[in-house]
């Protein structure tokens, strides 16, 4: 029989990493269920959401890059937390917060190099499946809350225009995102009973 360098302890504790992963509860609600999706359900769904729109849309990218990109893009929200995009107050020292919990991942795990290296190219938007990933990420929250019927935004007392802002400029940097932000805006700017009383143009 084949010896291999795996050690059972390591692959626990990289477990209970993961497992961290999974308690971040995120600001967006389940559709369908009376709970919010965590950080491995996020991760997972924008991971099989940019390889099908890979493969349906034609369009080129690295499916591999894209599914690594998804599955590692709130790694260090294991330890940083998760905090709304819209929260401008709570996202004050985001980035620096991150980067120490990605620092304590990397110390925890030295054998995770190629796993970390993976988030700092996501992080620098070193290509054009990170930067695909990227704009998919603050898409997708909104199509989750959509199919929720707006809960998410109602609860919130959310309007469109704030959203658009924070989210809009970010989704440009890829061009097939934004050609869904651009047939998804129509959708929602025709039902503006899915959000709060804000102004919602």
């Amino acid at each position: 029989m084949n010896q291999f360098a795996l050690n059972l302890n390591d692959m626990m504790q990289f477990s209970q990493l993961m497992i961290r992963l999974q308690d971040v509860v995120r600001a967006i609600h389940v559709p369908g269920r009376d709970v919010k999706e965590n950080d491995v359900e996020h991760s997972y769904h924008l991971a099989m959401m940019g390889w099908y729109l890979n493969i349906s849309g034609h369009l080129g990218y690295g499916s591999d890059k894209l599914i690594r990109y998804a599955l590692i893009h709130d790694l260090a929200e294991a330890y940083a937390g998760d905090v709304s995009a819209l929260d401008e107050k709570a996202r004050i020292g985001k980035t620096q917060r991150e980067d120490v919990a990605l620092k304590r991942i990397a110390e925890e795990f030295p054998l995770a190099e190629a796993i970390i290296d993976t988030v700092r190219g996501y992080e620098t938007l070193i290509d054009d499946e990170a930067k695909f990933i990227y704009a998919l990420d603050k898409l997708m929250p909104m199509v989750m809350v959509y199919l929720a019927d707006g809960r998410t935004w109602r609860e919130d007392n959310q309007g469109f225009k704030v959203m658009h802002e924070c989210q809009g400029p970010k989704i440009a940097i890829s061009e097939p995102v934004s050609q869904l932000y651009d047939q998804l805006r129509i959708l929602l700017l025709s039902r503006p009973q899915l959000f709060g009383s804000q102004i919602t143009t």
